[in-house]
């Protein structure tokens, strides 16, 4: 096994595991511009921020838990059909590398959802609906 391979490519998914529990913990309890996820709409008022914090630090350990199974599978993989290639080890790394990108876009994209439908419901009932509309 290519253990330099393998340490390297794991630092990633590691780093997105562990931000879920240093997120939780270490998050400002208010908006700020220096740490936490910022966006305007996170940022727009305090339950936006609380609930942004919380949903994109769940998400980002669930994408490093499952880039990181992946990951294994494929070095066990490789390990066991006696792959000595350098160049194939370190392209698996750079290929989960390359897949954290679109995952997060889509973390992104959903604590948006999230946060537009919370300040939908905040709105239909700051104006005593929550009924039906018709």
């Amino acid at each position: 096994m290519n253990w330099p391979a393998v340490i390297l490519s794991m630092t990633v998914p590691a780093v997105l595991v562990l931000a879920n529990p240093a997120l939780r913990a270490l998050a400002p309890k208010r908006p700020n511009m220096w740490i936490g996820y910022r966006t305007r709409r996170a940022m727009r008022n305090q339950e936006n921020w609380s609930a942004a914090q919380l949903m994109s630090a769940r998400l980002l350990g669930q994408i490093g838990i499952v880039v990181a199974g992946l990951m294994a599978v494929t070095f066990l993989f490789l390990a066991r059909t006696g792959n000595q290639d350098e160049d194939t080890w370190y392209s698996v790394g750079l290929w989960a590398g390359i897949a954290v990108a679109p995952a997060l876009c889509w973390v992104f994209s959903r604590v948006e959802a999230h946060l537009k439908a919370l300040e939908r419901r905040r709105s239909s009932s700051a104006q005593g609906g929550g009924g039906d509309r018709w």
